[in-house]
């Protein structure tokens, strides 16, 4: 590994007392019932492929709700633009998403002066860094989920040392330990250790390091008792990491994205009171292209908006229809049901199903959302030789959270061995909250 490389492709995070006696600091695995809370259900899994090859990364839905704020190098790479970029919102499995559960997105805004820097000094330059960032949008009404608040005041906070901080991503492989990363949001414990200036609005720390696939990943700070985006992480080495701050540059290339996405969906959100923190589980020539003179027509987040909150609404939904399975089959039956009548977020979910069959090894069974998302509730069974699949109450919330519970569940079942054992579909049921 060079001694400073991208951090994009996969990356993440550890903890500030270790660093502090010179020890390296890497990111820990997040329990699932962290990732589906602020500030990191915000953050964003990123794929693309370049000539043929495909990349992983990471991003962040901030400021605004239809805009995902990531890397510039993570869609632009040694003179070639990425095809196929993916996001994927609050994703934590042990599996990568299909492409039914990508984010939609319209285009992207990257920093003015990112493609030339990155064609004359170098992908790897930390002049190049400095203007690595990019903002992908959708259009106006897109709804990613709730947006991390952004402050563009980014490199006094990452410098100040009264301020807690932390990196969050998707690393495929942790730089110093060398552990696989998976599908699993990463975090940095929270540090104080100020950030040094390099150049502009790139900014170092040393005796932390993340991994490939975390660049993108957003940097929070909490400013007046509230996480706050103010960077995102953009290289690393192993003993150190490198940030983009969110100042004045990159909230012009925020505001053009925003005007290219048609302007706000809705009032920009703002700071909320401190929330007690969840148990972590440590289971392109030089010439930049100038800035704007004066910002564009949309104007910045201010002042705030205490919207009501919405009570949230606990259902039931069922479907209690016998079906026979075929024995020894590729082919998936469906059941559907049928969820109605509830506000559109959802905050948690769990799913039961009963199908009755002397050996519930021979079961592959997944569960599709109106969202088109996927979980997987019985695969690559064989070796489970149970009487009858039984599953009541599995929590399915870190991969549905956020999205609009309204519309049809469908239930994918097969017996996929042939022993002429019988399988019968007798029901399934989804408890849904949302709000």
């Amino acid at each position: 590994m060079n001694a400073l490389f991208k951090s994009s492709l996969t990356p993440l995070f550890i903890f500030s007392q270790l660093a502090l006696h010179g020890q390296i600091s890497e990111p820990v695995l997040l329990n699932s019932s962290v990732t589906i809370t602020p500030p990191y259900n915000s953050t964003v899994y990123v794929s693309s492929i370049f000539s043929g090859v495909g990349y992983r990364s990471s991003g962040s839905v901030a400021w605004y709700e239809n805009l995902i704020f990531t890397t510039a190098h993570n869609v632009y790479d040694s003179g070639r633009w990425a095809t196929n970029v993916a996001f994927v919102r609050g994703w934590h499995s042990n599996y990568p998403p299909s492409a039914a559960q990508v984010t939609p997105v319209r285009g992207y805004r990257i920093h003015g002066s990112y493609a030339g820097l990155a064609r004359s000094a170098g992908m790897n330059n930390p002049q190049t860094f400095s203007a690595d960032l990019a903002v992908a949008f959708g259009l106006n009404g897109t709804n990613y989920g709730p947006p991390l608040p952004v402050n563009f005041d980014g490199s006094p906070v990452l410098r100040n040392p009264l301020h807690q901080k932390m990196i969050m991503g998707y690393p495929s492989r942790l730089d110093a330990s060398g552990k696989p990363g998976g599908f699993f949001l990463h975090s940095l414990l929270p540090f104080t250790n100020p950030f040094g200036v390099v150049t502009g609005s790139y900014l170092s720390l040393k005796n932390f390091v993340t991994g490939s696939g975390n660049s993108g990943g957003p940097v929070v700070a909490q400013v007046g008792g509230a996480w706050q985006q103010v960077g995102v992480l953009v290289a690393g080495s192993r003993s150190s990491l490198g940030v983009y701050a969110l100042d004045t540059p990159a909230r012009n290339t925020a505001l053009e994205a925003l005007n290219a996405a048609g302007g706000p969906a809705s009032p920009p959100s703002t700071p909320t009171p401190p929330t007690p923190m969840p148990p972590l589980q440590p289971t392109p020539a030089p010439t930049a292209a100038p800035q704007p003179t004066s910002p564009p027509h949309v104007p910045p987040p201010s002042g705030t908006i205490t919207p009501p909150t919405p009570q949230p609404v606990k259902m039931v939904f069922a479907n209690n229809t016998p079906l026979n399975l075929p024995d020894g089959t590729s082919t998936y039956l469906t059941q559907d049901i049928n969820v109605n009548n509830l506000p559109s977020y959802l905050l948690s979910a769990e799913f039961s199903l009963l199908i009755e069959t002397p050996n519930a090894g021979d079961i592959d069974a997944y569960l599709r959302a109106p969202s088109g998302r996927i979980s997987f509730v019985a695969k690559n069974n064989i070796g489970n030789r149970s009487i009858n699949l039984n599953l009541r109450n599995l929590n399915i919330t870190s991969t549905h959270f956020g999205t609009n519970p309204n519309g049809t569940w469908r239930v994918f079942m097969r017996d996929f061995r042939r022993n002429n054992l019988r399988a019968t579909y007798k029901n399934s049921q989804i408890t849904v909250v949302s709000k």
